[in-house]
């Protein structure tokens, strides 16, 4: 901090050595895409926004190979690279993949589910999306890219969630569709936990999981993440045999993986 009347001696002041980066955002069909975003997180600067012709400008971007990214909420997220020069300008156009859509009907006894959140994720890529059902239980999911998701119904009964994996071929024009029915049955799971004497003293939070295997491979997961002295008990579920991953995380994470019979009691130890 300076202060006004004094003087400072060996006072070193880095100029920041940047360049400009420019250009266009196009649709599929290679028409300029307003309102898309481009930025570059390793750089940590804020994103832009395209204006009506589709362009944008990133003044003061730092020398060097940087990795450009381009998102629009109805098209897959786009990346390239640029190399930036101190003082120049780089010119670029980004052009957008339709991506593949899915959606699907929610469904609880024969009667569609309204305004119930729903996500899709990405396995090991950068993608997330969150929709509501809408009055006749359809939800829809536009611009996915190709890759190996999770559907998510979040919560569905009290404290207890769900999942359902989507496998996702094509970058095109493919269109999946995934009905879901909340199902309720007699069928229950209660855990009896066992953290050991090893954790007694660590504060975490534990985290129960049940995955069937489904037709064709897919997999349907009921989880929960209980507080510490819950009762651990995942209701509804599907009859028979499934996974069971249990995790606590605390100082470091500790995993038990086992086969369990979902009618029973499922005891939990962790070594």
């Amino acid at each position: 901090t300076f202060e006004v009347g004094k003087t400072y001696d060996n006072v070193v002041i880095a100029l920041k050595r940047s360049g400009r980066v420019s250009g266009r955002v196009l649709d599929p069909n290679g028409k300029p895409l307003r309102d898309a975003s481009v930025g570059s997180h390793e750089h940590g600067f804020d994103n832009v926004v395209t204006n009506a012709q589709g362009e944008f400008s990133i003044a003061d971007a730092p020398a060097g190979e940087m990795a450009l990214r381009a998102w629009h909420s109805k098209y897959t997220s786009e990346l390239v690279n640029v190399e930036v020069v101190v003082g120049e300008e780089r010119r670029v156009d980004i052009q957008m993949l339709k991506g593949a859509q899915v959606e699907g009907t929610l469904w609880h006894r024969d009667e569609a589910m309204s305004a119930v959140r729903i996500e899709f994720n990405a396995i090991g890529q950068n993608f997330s999306k969150e929709v509501k059902t809408d009055r006749d239980g359809h939800y829809t999911f536009v611009g996915v890219p190709k890759g190996q998701f999770q559907l998510w119904l979040n919560p569905m009964f009290g404290s207890q969630g769900r999942t359902l994996s989507v496998p996702v071929q094509s970058d095109g024009a493919e269109k999946l569709s995934v009905d879901v029915e909340v199902y309720t049955s007699e069928t229950s799971a209660i855990f009896e936990v066992d953290l050991g004497e090893s954790f007694i003293e660590e504060v975490g939070r534990l985290n129960i999981k049940l995955t069937y295997v489904l037709d064709e491979g897919q997999e349907e997961t009921f989880y929960i993440y209980p507080f510490l002295g819950d009762e651990y008990r995942l209701d509804n579920l599907r009859p028979g045999k499934a996974l069971l991953s249990a995790t606590y995380r605390s100082k470091v994470e500790h995993h038990v993986t086992i086969e369990a019979n979902t009618i029973n009691y499922i005891p939990i130890v962790f070594p």
